[in-house]
């Protein structure tokens, strides 16, 4: 308070908390006459506030960004404990193809690899519960506890295929190597779709058709990308960036794209300079590596023998319970039974999603075909340009339901306008009024006739 607080908003405080003044409670006019260290004092009395934070204490806020920026290290940590030798490789996953023909790449792309996962082999903390399985359950004892036990299953799938296949194709990515990214980006596709958020799923969808386009008719560009992918990732740019400020002027006041083109164009020159004269001097030589690649040295170093060996426990212990009560008969109980992870199949219900994306883009995609070449009334209402809004406000001017997809708007109104090529009659306060066919936003000259004559046939 004392740093953060102005006067004023200290004072104006005092009356709103209703601090003393002698035997009466302050005013306004009483406030106007305190000093910074007077309010905050009584301020101290009234609300009985501690002189000074809570050491280490930290706002929510602050708290959220810094447990976000953790569970990048956290998750790089289970994965690589898990699975530490893990390697790429296609999972099968029950029917991929999508029962409609939009972009036929991702429909053969699905059907003829499906989606990527990780194999049931390796090292770790995974060998370590597939064999205690084998053990109490025979032969694929993973499958049976799975079937057996949707926490088993929540559980399975939320380290192995989850946090796995995210992990494992950004560390691939930070150690200089896109394809394995590449190669598990269907799956990423399907996993944020399952959030269930329609303009998130269709842009993943169209990163999806771009890459499976440049890998059939354009691996030149993916050669590219993946001979340049570290300087792609965020943190180099960001690192970069904060270099290249260095050589704009700070008393630039508009900084325009020729500074940032000077700047490109020496720095790396400079810079070398700079690490040639440091070399000469002896000085040792500064190594630039992101937070991530730390981190993944950092975790195998001796230092985390002890951190890993509880991490190791604390991943291998619930598969090993629910192992053992599905060994006896009982089922899974307790913390671990069925309620508390209810059985859910992300993959596909990110699936479903992807397929509702598509479909939209299906509609879409026809509108722009038919903008094209259409001409009348139904090319206009195809046309990208015409908005739903406008439709919609068309819908309420003929006294038509406004609901539903743009495919159904452009039907509903091309069959009322079929129906009424004369004009149409609309109920109002003072009785029936007759209205134009022709909408309002119609442009004639553009698009012709409301009625050409294919359309009329």
């Amino acid at each position: 308070m004392k740093n953060k607080w102005n006067r004023d908003r200290l004072r104006v405080q005092c009356v709103a908390h209703g601090v003393a003044v002698g035997e009466r409670v302050a005013a306004a006019e009483d406030a106007a006459h305190f000093s910074k260290a007077v309010c905050i004092s009584k301020l101290n009395d009234k609300l009985h506030l501690p002189e000074r934070a809570a050491k280490g204490g930290t706002a929510v806020a602050d708290s959220a960004c810094m447990n976000l920026s953790r569970n990048i290290g956290t998750n790089n940590h289970i994965s690589i404990r898990w699975d530490p030798a893990s390697k790429i490789f296609y999972f099968q996953h029950p029917d991929f193809s999508f029962s409609f023909s939009f972009l036929s790449l991702i429909t053969n792309f699905f059907s003829s690899q499906g989606a990527m996962g990780v194999s049931l082999v390796g090292g770790g903390v995974k060998k370590r519960v597939v064999d205690y399985a084998d053990s109490k359950l025979g032969d694929s004892g993973i499958s049976k506890a799975r079937a057996a036990s949707s926490y088993f299953d929540g559980l399975w799938n939320l380290i192995e295929v989850e946090i796995g296949s995210i992990t494992r194709g950004m560390a691939a990515w930070t150690h200089g190597s896109l394809e394995p990214y590449l190669r598990m980006f269907p799956i990423y596709t399907q996993l944020v779709s399952f959030a269930h958020k329609p303009k998130v799923a269709r842009a993943m969808l169209l990163k999806l058709e771009r890459l499976i386009l440049y890998s059939d008719d354009h691996p030149d560009v993916l050669e590219f990308l993946a001979a340049n992918c570290l300087l792609l990732r965020e943190t180099h740019i960001e690192n970069y960036h904060s270099i290249l400020t260095h050589y704009v002027h700070k008393s630039t006041a508009s900084i325009s794209h020729d500074h940032y083109m000077h700047a490109t164009s020496v720095v790396k020159n400079l810079r070398r300079l700079r690490d040639s004269l440091a070399a000469l001097a002896d000085h040792k030589p500064s190594e630039y590596k992101n937070e991530r690649a730390v981190l993944l040295e950092r975790f195998q170093s001796k230092t985390f023998d002890d951190t890993n060996t509880g991490l190791d426990e604390f991943l291998y212990t619930p598969f090993e319970t629910m192992i053992d009560m599905i060994a006896e008969g009982k089922g899974c109980s307790g913390k671990y039974s069925d309620d508390e992870w209810p059985r859910r199949d992300r993959l596909a219900e990110g699936h479903a999603a992807s397929q509702k994306a598509l479909d939209s883009y299906v509609l879409y995609f026809e509108g722009l075909k038919k903008a094209a070449v259409g001409k009348g009334l139904e090319g206009w209402l195809w046309n990208p340009h015409t908005r739903n809004a406008m439709m919609q406000e068309e819908l309420g001017r003929r006294g038509l339901a406004t609901s539903g997809l743009k495919k159904q708007l452009v039907e509903r109104i091309l069959d009322h306008a079929r129906a009424n090529q004369g004009g149409f009659l609309v109920q109002g306060d003072g009785g029936a009024e007759k209205r134009s066919n022709c909408p309002p936003r119609y442009d004639e000259e553009e698009y012709g006739s409301l009625f050409p004559e294919a359309m009329e046939d």
